[in-house]
Protein backbone atom coordinates (compact mmCIF):
# COMPACT_ATOMS: atom_id res chain seq x y z
CA UNK A 1 0.00 0.00 0.00
CA UNK A 2 2.80 2.33 0.53
CA UNK A 3 4.53 1.28 -2.66
CA UNK A 4 0.96 2.69 -4.33
CA UNK A 5 1.00 6.04 -2.38
CA UNK A 6 5.13 6.42 -3.40
CA UNK A 7 4.06 5.82 -6.74
CA UNK A 8 1.31 8.32 -6.83
CA UNK A 9 3.54 10.36 -4.88
CA UNK A 10 5.83 10.32 -7.38
CA UNK A 11 3.77 10.82 -10.38
CA UNK A 12 2.24 13.90 -8.65
CA UNK A 13 5.07 15.59 -8.05
CA UNK A 14 6.45 14.95 -11.14
CA UNK A 15 3.70 16.45 -12.79
CA UNK A 16 3.65 19.40 -10.33
CA UNK A 17 7.00 19.99 -10.93
CA UNK A 18 6.92 19.97 -14.84
CA UNK A 19 3.75 22.33 -13.83
CA UNK A 20 6.24 24.57 -11.79
CA UNK A 21 9.32 24.63 -14.36
CA UNK A 22 8.49 24.02 -17.75
CA UNK A 23 11.62 24.23 -19.70
CA UNK A 24 10.49 22.02 -22.28
CA UNK A 25 7.30 24.04 -22.66
CA UNK A 26 9.10 27.33 -22.67
CA UNK A 27 11.37 26.32 -24.97
CA UNK A 28 9.13 24.65 -27.78
CA UNK A 29 7.04 27.94 -27.70
CA UNK A 30 9.90 30.22 -28.43
CA UNK A 31 11.25 28.56 -30.66
CA UNK A 32 7.53 28.89 -32.48
CA UNK A 33 7.18 32.29 -32.15
CA UNK A 34 10.72 32.84 -33.76
CA UNK A 35 9.82 30.74 -36.91
CA UNK A 36 6.70 32.09 -37.42
CA UNK A 37 8.25 35.87 -36.79
CA UNK A 38 11.26 34.95 -39.83
CA UNK A 39 8.06 33.80 -42.12
CA UNK A 40 6.33 36.98 -41.60
CA UNK A 41 10.02 38.61 -42.25
CA UNK A 42 11.08 36.80 -45.11
CA UNK A 43 7.11 37.27 -46.86
CA UNK A 44 6.73 41.05 -46.15
CA UNK A 45 9.45 42.97 -45.27
CA UNK A 46 12.89 41.55 -46.26
CA UNK A 47 14.06 41.83 -50.03
CA UNK A 48 12.48 39.80 -52.83
CA UNK A 49 14.95 38.59 -56.09
CA UNK A 50 12.47 39.29 -59.03
CA UNK A 51 14.21 39.33 -62.46
CA UNK A 52 17.54 39.61 -60.55
CA UNK A 53 17.61 42.89 -58.86
CA UNK A 54 16.43 43.75 -54.97
CA UNK A 55 12.78 45.42 -54.28
CA UNK A 56 11.69 46.01 -51.01
CA UNK A 57 8.43 45.46 -52.20
CA UNK A 58 6.24 44.45 -55.18
CA UNK A 59 5.75 47.43 -57.85
CA UNK A 60 2.98 49.40 -56.89
CA UNK A 61 1.63 50.83 -59.88
CA UNK A 62 -1.73 52.98 -58.47
CA UNK A 63 -0.69 56.21 -56.47
CA UNK A 64 -2.52 58.19 -53.62
CA UNK A 65 -2.93 61.11 -55.62
CA UNK A 66 -5.91 63.28 -54.69
CA UNK A 67 -8.05 64.61 -57.86
CA UNK A 68 -11.68 66.22 -57.71
CA UNK A 69 -14.94 63.48 -58.24
CA UNK A 70 -17.04 64.57 -61.11
CA UNK A 71 -19.77 63.09 -59.52
CA UNK A 72 -22.80 65.69 -58.41
CA UNK A 73 -21.65 64.16 -54.86
CA UNK A 74 -18.68 66.14 -54.85
CA UNK A 75 -19.95 69.51 -56.29
CA UNK A 76 -19.97 69.33 -59.48
CA UNK A 77 -22.61 71.31 -60.75
CA UNK A 78 -25.29 69.69 -63.16
CA UNK A 79 -27.99 72.09 -64.14
CA UNK A 80 -31.27 70.79 -65.92
CA UNK A 81 -34.87 71.90 -66.02
CA UNK A 82 -37.23 69.77 -63.98
CA UNK A 83 -39.31 69.23 -67.67
CA UNK A 84 -36.16 68.89 -69.46
CA UNK A 85 -34.75 66.15 -67.02
CA UNK A 86 -38.23 64.03 -67.07
CA UNK A 87 -37.72 63.98 -70.77
CA UNK A 88 -34.62 62.16 -70.46
CA UNK A 89 -35.55 59.95 -67.69
CA UNK A 90 -38.75 58.92 -70.06
CA UNK A 91 -36.73 58.43 -72.74
CA UNK A 92 -34.88 55.72 -71.20
CA UNK A 93 -37.78 54.09 -70.33
CA UNK A 94 -39.53 54.23 -73.89
CA UNK A 95 -36.29 54.01 -75.65
CA UNK A 96 -35.28 50.87 -77.09
CA UNK A 97 -33.78 51.73 -80.39
CA UNK A 98 -30.10 50.86 -79.37
CA UNK A 99 -30.82 46.71 -77.13
CA UNK A 100 -29.52 46.47 -73.96
CA UNK A 101 -26.33 48.19 -72.45
CA UNK A 102 -22.85 47.03 -73.40
CA UNK A 103 -21.16 45.22 -70.43
CA UNK A 104 -18.59 46.87 -68.34
CA UNK A 105 -15.39 46.39 -70.13
CA UNK A 106 -12.79 47.98 -67.95
CA UNK A 107 -10.00 48.08 -70.49
CA UNK A 108 -9.26 47.14 -74.26
CA UNK A 109 -9.14 43.36 -73.83
CA UNK A 110 -7.33 43.65 -77.58
CA UNK A 111 -4.58 44.24 -75.91
CA UNK A 112 -4.11 42.98 -72.35
CA UNK A 113 -2.42 39.91 -71.66
CA UNK A 114 -1.15 40.89 -68.03
CA UNK A 115 -0.78 43.38 -65.76
CA UNK A 116 3.03 44.47 -66.65
CA UNK A 117 5.03 44.57 -63.57
CA UNK A 118 8.62 45.46 -64.26
CA UNK A 119 11.18 46.55 -62.08
CA UNK A 120 9.62 49.00 -59.34
CA UNK A 121 9.72 52.58 -60.37
CA UNK A 122 11.04 55.55 -59.18
CA UNK A 123 8.46 57.69 -57.17
CA UNK A 124 7.86 60.99 -59.24
CA UNK A 125 8.28 64.01 -56.77
CA UNK A 126 6.41 66.61 -58.58
CA UNK A 127 3.97 69.34 -56.56
CA UNK A 128 0.72 68.50 -57.90
CA UNK A 129 -1.71 71.95 -58.78
CA UNK A 130 -5.22 72.48 -57.71
CA UNK A 131 -7.61 71.13 -59.89
CA UNK A 132 -10.95 72.70 -60.15
CA UNK A 133 -13.80 70.84 -60.17
CA UNK A 134 -15.45 70.05 -63.72
CA UNK A 135 -18.33 72.15 -63.78
CA UNK A 136 -21.22 70.83 -66.36
CA UNK A 137 -24.29 73.67 -66.94
CA UNK A 138 -27.47 72.58 -68.87
CA UNK A 139 -27.50 69.65 -70.90
CA UNK A 140 -25.75 66.64 -70.10
CA UNK A 141 -22.51 66.47 -71.90
CA UNK A 142 -20.98 63.57 -74.53
CA UNK A 143 -17.42 63.73 -76.03
CA UNK A 144 -16.89 61.10 -78.72
CA UNK A 145 -13.26 60.83 -79.66
CA UNK A 146 -12.53 58.66 -83.11
CA UNK A 147 -8.75 57.08 -82.84
CA UNK A 148 -7.00 56.16 -85.34
CA UNK A 149 -7.73 58.36 -87.71
CA UNK A 150 -5.91 59.08 -91.01
CA UNK A 151 -4.91 55.64 -92.03
CA UNK A 152 -7.97 54.14 -93.67
CA UNK A 153 -8.50 57.40 -95.58
CA UNK A 154 -12.13 56.53 -97.07
CA UNK A 155 -13.54 55.81 -93.34
CA UNK A 156 -12.01 59.07 -92.24
CA UNK A 157 -13.52 60.87 -94.35
CA UNK A 158 -16.52 59.16 -93.63
CA UNK A 159 -16.10 59.91 -89.61
CA UNK A 160 -15.48 63.92 -90.75
CA UNK A 161 -18.55 64.18 -92.59
CA UNK A 162 -20.92 62.96 -89.61
CA UNK A 163 -23.20 66.06 -88.68
CA UNK A 164 -22.07 66.36 -84.74
CA UNK A 165 -18.61 68.19 -83.19
CA UNK A 166 -16.55 64.99 -82.81
CA UNK A 167 -12.86 65.23 -81.22
CA UNK A 168 -10.91 63.27 -84.16
CA UNK A 169 -7.15 61.35 -83.15
CA UNK A 170 -5.06 60.91 -85.83
CA UNK A 171 -2.20 58.62 -86.10
CA UNK A 172 0.93 60.91 -86.66
CA UNK A 173 2.27 57.99 -88.95
CA UNK A 174 -0.91 58.44 -91.41
CA UNK A 175 -0.33 59.72 -95.08
CA UNK A 176 -0.89 63.42 -95.97
CA UNK A 177 -2.13 64.48 -92.31
CA UNK A 178 -1.67 68.12 -92.34
CA UNK A 179 -4.65 67.83 -95.79
CA UNK A 180 -7.26 65.57 -94.03
CA UNK A 181 -6.88 67.13 -90.72
CA UNK A 182 -7.39 70.62 -92.54
CA UNK A 183 -10.44 69.55 -93.57
CA UNK A 184 -11.54 68.19 -90.04
CA UNK A 185 -11.11 71.17 -88.73
CA UNK A 186 -12.78 73.40 -91.39
CA UNK A 187 -15.83 70.90 -90.56
CA UNK A 188 -15.93 71.62 -87.03
CA UNK A 189 -14.18 68.80 -85.63
CA UNK A 190 -11.33 68.91 -82.39
CA UNK A 191 -8.01 67.23 -83.51
CA UNK A 192 -5.77 65.15 -81.19
CA UNK A 193 -2.87 63.14 -81.37
CA UNK A 194 -3.34 59.39 -81.21
CA UNK A 195 0.35 59.23 -80.27
CA UNK A 196 1.13 55.28 -80.83
CA UNK A 197 2.37 53.25 -77.22
CA UNK A 198 3.76 50.20 -76.71
CA UNK A 199 1.02 47.28 -75.46
CA UNK A 200 1.18 44.04 -73.89
CA UNK A 201 1.29 42.66 -77.87
CA UNK A 202 3.75 45.03 -79.23
CA UNK A 203 2.43 45.03 -82.73
CA UNK A 204 4.29 45.79 -85.73
CA UNK A 205 2.00 48.73 -86.87
CA UNK A 206 3.07 50.84 -83.91
CA UNK A 207 5.22 53.06 -86.69
CA UNK A 208 8.43 54.61 -86.68
CA UNK A 209 7.95 56.66 -83.43
CA UNK A 210 5.83 55.00 -80.73
CA UNK A 211 7.31 55.11 -77.52
CA UNK A 212 8.50 52.05 -76.23
CA UNK A 213 9.04 50.78 -72.51
CA UNK A 214 13.63 50.69 -73.41
CA UNK A 215 13.76 53.95 -74.64
CA UNK A 216 15.54 56.64 -72.68
CA UNK A 217 14.44 60.17 -72.00
CA UNK A 218 16.40 61.90 -74.67
CA UNK A 219 14.17 59.48 -77.17
CA UNK A 220 10.67 59.62 -76.07
CA UNK A 221 10.64 63.29 -76.46
CA UNK A 222 12.01 63.42 -79.81
CA UNK A 223 9.95 60.96 -80.96
CA UNK A 224 7.30 63.34 -78.94
CA UNK A 225 8.76 66.22 -80.51
CA UNK A 226 8.39 64.35 -84.12
CA UNK A 227 5.00 63.68 -83.82
CA UNK A 228 3.69 67.25 -82.79
CA UNK A 229 5.06 68.21 -86.37
CA UNK A 230 3.08 65.59 -88.11
CA UNK A 231 0.54 67.86 -88.43
CA UNK A 232 -1.42 71.62 -87.51
CA UNK A 233 -4.29 72.32 -85.37
CA UNK A 234 -4.30 69.72 -82.68
CA UNK A 235 -5.48 70.95 -79.14
CA UNK A 236 -4.99 67.22 -76.96
CA UNK A 237 -3.40 64.18 -77.02
CA UNK A 238 -4.22 60.62 -75.82
CA UNK A 239 -2.27 57.10 -76.00
CA UNK A 240 -2.72 54.32 -79.16
CA UNK A 241 -2.47 51.61 -77.47
CA UNK A 242 0.04 51.29 -74.51
CA UNK A 243 -1.21 48.76 -71.88
CA UNK A 244 2.24 48.77 -71.33
CA UNK A 245 4.03 52.01 -71.34
CA UNK A 246 1.34 53.70 -70.16
CA UNK A 247 1.83 51.61 -66.65
CA UNK A 248 5.51 53.02 -66.41
CA UNK A 249 5.76 56.10 -64.04
CA UNK A 250 9.18 57.56 -65.45
CA UNK A 251 7.73 57.06 -69.15
CA UNK A 252 5.05 58.86 -68.91
CA UNK A 253 6.30 61.24 -66.78
CA UNK A 254 8.67 61.99 -69.92
CA UNK A 255 5.36 62.21 -71.99
CA UNK A 256 3.42 64.40 -69.89
CA UNK A 257 6.40 66.96 -69.69
CA UNK A 258 6.59 66.74 -73.87
CA UNK A 259 2.49 67.67 -73.58
CA UNK A 260 3.02 69.85 -70.80
CA UNK A 261 5.53 72.59 -72.82
CA UNK A 262 2.47 72.06 -75.92
CA UNK A 263 -0.20 73.43 -73.36
CA UNK A 264 -2.17 70.59 -74.90
CA UNK A 265 -4.23 68.27 -72.47
CA UNK A 266 -4.11 64.67 -72.31
CA UNK A 267 -6.68 62.10 -71.96
CA UNK A 268 -6.06 58.55 -70.89
CA UNK A 269 -7.65 56.09 -72.85
CA UNK A 270 -7.59 53.46 -70.34
CA UNK A 271 -6.40 50.47 -72.57
CA UNK A 272 -5.70 48.79 -69.32
CA UNK A 273 -6.59 49.21 -65.75
CA UNK A 274 -3.14 49.63 -63.94
CA UNK A 275 -2.34 52.93 -66.54
CA UNK A 276 -0.62 55.53 -64.30
CA UNK A 277 -1.09 58.08 -67.54
CA UNK A 278 -3.96 60.36 -66.25
CA UNK A 279 -1.91 60.14 -63.12
CA UNK A 280 1.39 61.54 -63.56
CA UNK A 281 -0.81 63.88 -66.45
CA UNK A 282 -2.04 65.73 -63.20
CA UNK A 283 1.04 65.81 -61.83
CA UNK A 284 2.24 67.69 -64.44
CA UNK A 285 -0.77 70.08 -64.05
CA UNK A 286 -1.78 69.11 -67.28
CA UNK A 287 -5.62 69.36 -68.26
CA UNK A 288 -6.80 65.66 -67.95
CA UNK A 289 -9.77 63.24 -68.57
CA UNK A 290 -10.36 59.57 -68.74
CA UNK A 291 -12.20 57.49 -71.09
CA UNK A 292 -15.81 56.24 -69.81
CA UNK A 293 -16.96 53.58 -72.60
CA UNK A 294 -14.87 52.17 -75.42
CA UNK A 295 -17.63 51.91 -78.42
CA UNK A 296 -16.62 48.91 -80.26
CA UNK A 297 -14.65 45.89 -78.67
CA UNK A 298 -17.38 43.96 -80.52
CA UNK A 299 -17.73 44.72 -84.25
CA UNK A 300 -21.51 44.76 -84.37
CA UNK A 301 -24.45 46.87 -84.60
CA UNK A 302 -25.73 45.08 -81.14
CA UNK A 303 -22.63 46.22 -79.37
CA UNK A 304 -22.13 49.61 -80.29
CA UNK A 305 -25.86 50.63 -80.29
CA UNK A 306 -25.04 49.04 -76.06
CA UNK A 307 -22.06 51.41 -75.92
CA UNK A 308 -23.78 54.10 -77.09
CA UNK A 309 -26.91 53.62 -74.43
CA UNK A 310 -24.21 53.42 -71.82
CA UNK A 311 -22.38 56.70 -72.41
CA UNK A 312 -26.11 58.20 -72.40
CA UNK A 313 -26.39 56.66 -69.02
CA UNK A 314 -23.13 57.53 -67.81
CA UNK A 315 -23.70 61.11 -69.16
CA UNK A 316 -26.92 61.74 -67.61
CA UNK A 317 -25.74 60.26 -64.08
CA UNK A 318 -22.75 62.11 -63.48
CA UNK A 319 -23.57 65.22 -66.03
CA UNK A 320 -20.94 64.14 -69.23
CA UNK A 321 -19.42 61.62 -70.33
CA UNK A 322 -16.50 60.65 -72.79
CA UNK A 323 -16.80 57.60 -75.57
CA UNK A 324 -13.86 56.13 -77.62
CA UNK A 325 -14.93 54.57 -80.88
CA UNK A 326 -12.71 53.83 -84.03
CA UNK A 327 -13.48 54.42 -88.15
CA UNK A 328 -14.99 51.44 -88.41
CA UNK A 329 -18.11 50.75 -90.41
CA UNK A 330 -19.97 49.53 -88.00
CA UNK A 331 -19.35 52.36 -86.27
CA UNK A 332 -19.88 55.35 -88.33
CA UNK A 333 -23.33 53.58 -89.55
CA UNK A 334 -24.05 53.52 -85.85
CA UNK A 335 -22.89 57.08 -85.26
CA UNK A 336 -24.91 58.16 -87.72
CA UNK A 337 -28.37 57.15 -86.46
CA UNK A 338 -27.48 58.12 -83.41
CA UNK A 339 -26.36 61.44 -83.39
CA UNK A 340 -29.41 63.21 -84.39
CA UNK A 341 -31.65 61.15 -82.08
CA UNK A 342 -29.86 61.50 -78.74
CA UNK A 343 -29.67 65.30 -79.73
CA UNK A 344 -33.50 65.12 -79.76
CA UNK A 345 -33.65 64.02 -76.50
CA UNK A 346 -31.43 66.37 -74.77
CA UNK A 347 -27.90 65.47 -74.69
CA UNK A 348 -25.36 67.94 -76.37
CA UNK A 349 -22.33 66.50 -78.50
CA UNK A 350 -19.31 68.44 -77.49
CA UNK A 351 -15.42 68.30 -78.26
CA UNK A 352 -13.23 66.00 -75.66
CA UNK A 353 -11.56 69.46 -74.42
CA UNK A 354 -14.55 70.85 -73.06
CA UNK A 355 -14.59 68.02 -70.13
CA UNK A 356 -11.01 67.68 -69.17
CA UNK A 357 -10.70 68.91 -65.60
CA UNK A 358 -8.03 71.94 -65.74
CA UNK A 359 -6.07 72.93 -62.90
CA UNK A 360 -7.22 76.08 -60.85
CA UNK A 361 -6.53 79.16 -63.32
CA UNK A 362 -5.09 77.84 -66.07
CA UNK A 363 -5.99 78.97 -70.17
CA UNK A 364 -5.48 77.29 -72.76
CA UNK A 365 -2.51 77.59 -74.84
CA UNK A 366 -1.37 75.91 -77.64
CA UNK A 367 2.66 75.94 -78.50
CA UNK A 368 4.17 75.05 -82.02
CA UNK A 369 7.80 74.73 -83.11
CA UNK A 370 10.29 77.38 -84.99
CA UNK A 371 8.86 77.20 -88.58
CA UNK A 372 12.63 76.04 -89.72
CA UNK A 373 12.33 72.53 -87.48
CA UNK A 374 8.46 71.88 -89.06
CA UNK A 375 10.11 70.30 -92.31
CA UNK A 376 12.55 67.93 -90.46
CA UNK A 377 10.78 67.10 -87.92
CA UNK A 378 7.60 66.02 -90.26
CA UNK A 379 9.69 63.86 -92.18
CA UNK A 380 11.37 62.34 -88.99
CA UNK A 381 7.43 61.36 -87.99
CA UNK A 382 7.31 59.22 -91.15
CA UNK A 383 11.12 57.43 -91.22
CA UNK A 384 12.89 58.32 -88.30
CA UNK A 385 13.26 54.25 -86.78
CA UNK A 386 12.22 54.25 -82.91
CA UNK A 387 14.48 52.94 -80.64
CA UNK A 388 13.99 49.12 -80.37
CA UNK A 389 12.22 48.83 -83.76
CA UNK A 390 14.89 46.97 -85.52
CA UNK A 391 12.46 46.28 -88.95
CA UNK A 392 12.92 50.05 -89.55
CA UNK A 393 16.76 50.19 -88.84
CA UNK A 394 17.38 50.72 -92.54
CA UNK A 395 17.85 53.70 -95.04
CA UNK A 396 14.24 54.38 -96.17
CA UNK A 397 12.79 56.44 -98.84
CA UNK A 398 9.42 58.07 -98.56
CA UNK A 399 7.41 60.09 -101.09
CA UNK A 400 5.39 63.26 -100.86
CA UNK A 401 3.86 65.40 -103.48
CA UNK A 402 5.74 68.29 -103.01
CA UNK A 403 9.15 66.66 -101.71
CA UNK A 404 11.20 63.07 -101.34
CA UNK A 405 12.76 62.64 -98.16
CA UNK A 406 16.10 60.77 -98.16
CA UNK A 407 16.97 59.06 -95.25
CA UNK A 408 20.60 58.45 -94.61
CA UNK A 409 21.11 57.46 -90.90
CA UNK A 410 20.82 60.85 -88.69
CA UNK A 411 20.48 63.09 -91.80
CA UNK A 412 17.81 64.46 -93.41
CA UNK A 413 17.94 65.53 -97.09
CA UNK A 414 15.06 67.41 -98.56
CA UNK A 415 15.28 66.74 -102.58
CA UNK A 416 12.51 68.07 -105.62
CA UNK A 417 9.93 65.76 -106.36
CA UNK A 418 9.90 63.39 -109.04
CA UNK A 419 7.08 63.04 -111.95
CA UNK A 420 4.71 60.56 -111.33
CA UNK A 421 3.97 60.30 -107.52
CA UNK A 422 2.45 56.54 -106.94
CA UNK A 423 -1.26 56.99 -105.30
CA UNK A 424 -0.68 55.59 -102.18
CA UNK A 425 -2.84 52.58 -101.37
CA UNK A 426 -6.13 53.04 -98.82
CA UNK A 427 -5.18 50.60 -95.66
CA UNK A 428 -7.42 48.22 -94.14
CA UNK A 429 -10.16 49.42 -91.52
CA UNK A 430 -7.96 47.97 -88.76
CA UNK A 431 -4.36 49.08 -88.61
CA UNK A 432 -3.63 46.31 -86.82
CA UNK A 433 -4.43 43.58 -89.68
CA UNK A 434 -1.86 41.90 -91.81
CA UNK A 435 -2.64 43.88 -94.74
CA UNK A 436 -2.17 47.69 -92.62
CA UNK A 437 0.83 46.33 -90.98
CA UNK A 438 2.17 45.00 -94.28
CA UNK A 439 1.32 48.60 -96.06
CA UNK A 440 2.72 50.46 -93.07
CA UNK A 441 5.96 48.79 -93.07
CA UNK A 442 6.86 49.04 -96.61
CA UNK A 443 5.88 52.95 -96.59
CA UNK A 444 8.73 52.86 -93.54
CA UNK A 445 11.37 51.27 -95.89
CA UNK A 446 10.48 53.01 -98.74
CA UNK A 447 8.61 50.86 -100.74
CA UNK A 448 5.74 51.31 -103.41
CA UNK A 449 2.91 50.14 -101.35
Amino acid sequence: MAMVVKLREYEYYCVMKRYANPRGTVLFTLIAVILMLIIHLMMNVWAVKKDGAQVAEPARFKTSLHYPDPSLESGAALELGADEFEDIVAAYAASKIYGPSAPDIPVDEGFVEEIYTDAPQPKIEKAQPDYQPLVVTGRPKIAIIIDDMGVNRENSFKVIDLDAPLTLAFLPYAPDLPGITGQAQAKGHELMIHMPMQAMSDPVSLGPIAIRADMDEVTVKENMRAAFESFEGYVGLNNHMGSKVTQNLALMDWVMESVSERGLYFIDSKTIGASVAADVSRQNGLPTAVRDVFLDHEETPEFVGGALRKTEEIAAKKGYAIAIGHPKDVTIEGLRAWIPDVQARGFEIVHAGRLVERPKGQERVAVSTDAQDKVALRLLSKVEPAAGEDVFKKKSVIEKPDQKAVVKEAAVEIAPEEEGVKKQAVLDDDPNSAQAREAILKKMLGQAP
